[in-house]
């Protein structure tokens, strides 16, 4: 029997390319990443196994909080970081409160 390795993948939210592909960088050292620009862009890596994503609340928000809802169905244990200005943000403070979101960065 052949020992398999399967491979999660951290996906990386966001619309700021320049501050996305800098953490890309760092993170692809030792994982494999994928990005994700638009709505389109996440709902289509959600079909990879993700571990971990790291996302721009704005972007989160932009898309819906349906995106999260969809998101934590079809991979309830993948973590979510999101990075932001507007920690009062309700539908932050729903995501956080039904446990979807793993931390909050400002």
């Amino acid at each position: 029997m052949k020992n398999e390795h399967h491979t999660y993948h951290v996906l990386v939210v966001g619309d700021q390319q320049g501050k996305l592909n800098q953490l890309t960088e760092i993170l692809r050292k030792d994982h494999p990443v994928l990005l994700a620009y638009t709505r389109a862009e996440i709902e289509s890596q959600l079909t990879e196994d993700i571990a971990v994503v790291i996302a721009d609340q704005r972007i989160v928000e932009a898309s819906g909080v349906d995106l999260l809802e969809k998101a934590f169905e079809t991979h309830p244990e993948t973590l979510w970081i999101l990075f932001g200005k507007d920690p009062n943000s309700k539908s932050l403070a729903q995501a956080i409160h039904k446990g979807q979101i793993y931390h909050y960065f400002r």
